[in-house]
């Protein structure tokens, strides 16, 4: 099996481990663990991971590993014993260590981390934040000198808590869970990337949500149960439909997504069964996801990229649930209470003189619309434009957030009345700038994915179904079907068949297939009448990837496309022949998986750069036809899927996107 340098320590550890909740009395028992470990021990699994708050877990390893003599990884834990529970006596967290080095019968622990160091009003481990103190960080640095343990680390499941103690640099791993898998990516730009600048090995916990990610719940998800959110319900169901399309179980397909991350040291999962174990290791054997696959999950985790308040950090499936318990106290909301901290600042200041000057500004500041991102042009160049994606957003020339709504929209228009049509999840809606649905379009139960969404002349709107049944519709006002085209995408991939569509002046349509490498024009019965490859030898064949995203008709019968994976824009004329192209050698990099984009009235394109993370390369940019790059837009999380530029300097700019 693959192993990974554990971060600062000395270690290489297995790329999967075995988590010791289910090496318990909990699961199988002391028999059934001993086989379990002698074959994962064959399989080159060599570490476990325990902890006195896991049942009789310490013990029931300890018993099953006697005999076996393998190199293995032991980690355990600080916390939960003994009871009552007071994390600041020393001698009862050294009794603790004591117990488990007993248990397991070790005289030294790889590992120890502190259990839940993340929840002081639970667990009130510190002593002081900065610098960080407290009697568990005195007794490791003891138990470290006495040869007891080897590295001390941190075992917890919030994200801005974990990642404060992670950047006190006080500990060599980090033990993080529930907030980073296939769905859930709150830790990603938090905890894990605080432990990467920091050279912490990573320990990812619960890569499979402790099962609400692998036991489909499809009939209960569809029942709206209280606790899940509209949002949180939408992001299932499409995640329930990539599980069939993808043809693999969802604990392979968490498992591999995991394995994927190369910043991940060792997932631990809980193995009940001979079955569990070996189903495991083989998903990680075939190595991470397919790109396409992956682009998917990012796409369902950015439709919730961060958990409402209410949710339980164990999604409930199949139990019955009515809600959170006792509340616990937390600082006021600043926004909510800016009064109270108004007060406070005016308490403290020394020059009363100066009081009228602060709550100007505090007026000011509390009442200012939020900036989002920042706009860059050496020629004074400032657009507001509607940008589509996880986040969806209107911006003005002077950077001020207009108007934004939840959802994922792969395709976003604003329309003349000032309200924005965008297709959000699966539905195409029309949504006011107070946020009221006043239309809406539903993916039909058939299909896989809604992709489209443009408001037509004719008032009709266009959308694009993919899956079983690929088609092209046009829908009403009052939501029936004027048009149906079937669409040729020549896959059954759905979430490969089709991007944005376009109804051109001719009454046919325009439409992108990737996997065809094919931009289609198709009459109103569905017969293909002209069609434009982007797999031609000067634009490198098909193994340079040349997917077409966006394609736009422009005034002189040219048609401007987004190559995705191929990171160019091209502009091939009617025979659909190469007459302008740009890529990343004339813009120094800028373009990242262009999606959407928009051919402006100064003959200059604006491009989304989809899958830019270098947080010093723009997320749109617009280049001239000689390639000079005149405008940028950075945002450090912002992805752009699509864009609607509606302005330029203070003039309208047309539809051409």
């Amino acid at each position: 099996m693959e192993t990974r340098r554990l971060g600062r320590t000395d270690l290489q550890t297995s790329v999967l481990s075995i988590g010791g909740l289910y090496t318990s009395s909990l699961a199988g028992g002391e028999s059934e663990t001993r086989r379990i470990l002698q074959r994962a021990v064959e399989l080159g699994v060599n570490a476990i991971d325990t902890a006195p708050a896991y049942a009789d877990s310490e013990a029931t390893v300890g018993q099953a590993l006697q005999g076996n003599d393998a190199p293995l990884i032991i980690t355990t834990k600080l916390g939960g014993r003994p009871q009552p529970f007071n994390p600041r006596d020393i001698n009862a967290l050294r009794q603790s260590v004591d117990e488990s080095l007993r248990l397991l019968g070790r005289d030294c622990i790889d590992i120890l981390m502190v259990h839940e160091p993340d929840r002081p009003q639970q667990y009130p481990w510190w002593t002081s934040y900065d610098p960080l103190g407290g009697p568990a960080l005195e007794l490791m640095e003891e138990l470290k000198t006495a040869g007891k343990i080897r590295y001390q680390g941190l075992a917890g499941t919030t994200v801005t808590e974990m990642t404060s103690l992670v950047e006190s640099d006080c500990f060599d791993v980090v033990l993080t869970a529930f907030n980073y898998n296939a769905l859930f990516r709150e830790a990603k730009d938090t905890v894990i990337a605080a432990a990467k600048e920091k050279d912490l090995g990573i320990v990812l916990g619960s890569a499979l949500g402790q099962g609400f990610l692998t036991r489909r719940a499809d009939e209960e998800v569809k029942a709206k149960p209280v606790w899940l959110s509209e949002a949180r319900r939408e992001q299932f169901l499409a995640y329930y439909n990539l599980l069939d399309e993808a043809g693999m179980t969802a604990a392979e397909l968490c498992l591999r997504f995991a394995v994927g991350n190369p910043d991940i040291s060792t997932i631990p999962i809980g193995c009940k069964t001979m079955e569990h174990l070996e189903a495991s290791v083989a998903a990680v054997e075939k190595g991470p996801l397919p790109v396409d696959i992956v682009n998917r999950l990012d796409e369902l985790a950015a439709m919730l990229p961060h958990r409402p308040y209410e949710e339980p950090m164990i999604l409930p499936f199949g139990k019955s649930y009515r809600g959170p318990g006792i509340a616990t106290w937390a600082p006021p909301c600043r926004s909510a209470n800016w009064n109270f901290e108004l007060k406070r600042i005016i308490s403290r200041m020394k020059k009363p003189a100066l009081v009228p000057l602060v709550i100007a500004v505090l007026i000011q500041t509390a009442t200012a619309a939020p900036q989002f991102g920042r706009q860059e042009s050496a020629s004074g160049i400032k657009h507001s434009f509607l940008i589509a994606g996880p986040t969806t957003v209107l911006v003005g020339e002077d950077g001020q957030v207009k108007w934004r709504t939840r959802g994922y929209a792969r395709d976003a228009f604003v329309l003349k009345n000032g309200n924005v049509l965008a297709s959000i999840g699966n539905v195409a809606k029309e949504i006011t700038r107070k946020g009221e649905v006043v239309w809406s379009y539903k993916l039909a139960p058939v299909n896989k994915e809604l992709g489209t969404a443009v408001r037509l002349d004719n008032g009709n709107t266009l959308v694009v179904e993919r899956g079983v049944k690929p088609r092209l519709l046009e829908v009403t006002k009052d939501g029936k079907i004027a048009v149906e085209v079937p669409l040729r995408p020549e896959t059954n991939n759905g979430h490969m068949q089709t991007r944005m569509a376009r109804k051109l002046p001719n009454g046919n349509y325009l439409v992108p297939h990737l996997l065809a490498f094919k931009v289609n024009e198709y009459r109103p019965d569905g017969t293909i009448v002209h069609s434009i490859k982007t797999d031609l030898e000067e634009l490198g064949g098909r193994q340079a990837e040349n997917w077409p995203f966006t394609a736009i008709r422009l005034e002189n019968g040219r048609t401007l496309v987004n190559l995705t994976h191929g990171n160019k824009t091209v502009e091939f004329d009617a025979e659909g022949k190469v007459v302008w192209r740009v890529d990343n050698k004339d813009v120094g990099g800028r373009f990242a998986d262009p999606c959407g984009g928009q051919r402006l009235a100064s003959g200059n394109t604006v491009i989304c750069s989809y899958a830019q993370k270098n947080p010093d390369r723009p997320k749109l940019f617009e280049v001239t036809p000689d390639k000079k790059v005149v405008w940028e837009f950075f945002h450090p999380k912002a992805r752009a899927h699509e864009v609607h530029v509606l302005t330029t300097n203070g003039k309208k700019e047309g539809n051409l996107k």
